[in-house]
């Protein structure tokens, strides 16, 4: 064994064969790349889970038949809603932003009331 061979990059073993190489095996190549790609998207999918709990609250206190309804802005903290995370925010006619999690939105009425409303895809 030459104590100047390289070492697998992910399970740290001796690698033997080209001086180039950086794996052992495929399946360390593989297990490698998958480690890093999930590490890179993590952040994207933490942020889409919460997105989608904010979506999910939005609709659960619309129901299936309308279109808005106006409620306390306690009742979206307790059930969880995070108000810092939205997908996009546009005015409406009267110059008041709605801040959207993706199709359905909420218009802050004042401190303590909001308005919920799904936006017509």
């Amino acid at each position: 064994m030459n104590p100047k061979s390289p070492y697998c990059l992910e399970c740290r073993d001796d690698i033997q064969g080209r001086s180039d190489k950086k794996f052992c095996s495929d399946s360390c190549r593989i297990a490698f790349h998958n480690r890093k790609r999930i590490e890179s998207v993590q952040p994207v999918r933490s942020v889409n889970l919460i997105l989608n709990r904010n979506r999910s609250i939005l609709l659960d206190f619309l129901g299936n038949k309308k279109n808005h309804a106006v409620l306390n802005h306690s009742q979206l903290a307790l059930r969880g809603f995070d108000f810092a995370f939205t997908t996009h925010q546009t005015k409406d006619a009267f110059g008041n932003t709605v801040s959207y999690c993706y199709e359905v939105g909420y218009l802050m009425l004042n401190t303590a009331k909001v308005r919920v409303v799904r936006n017509a895809v």
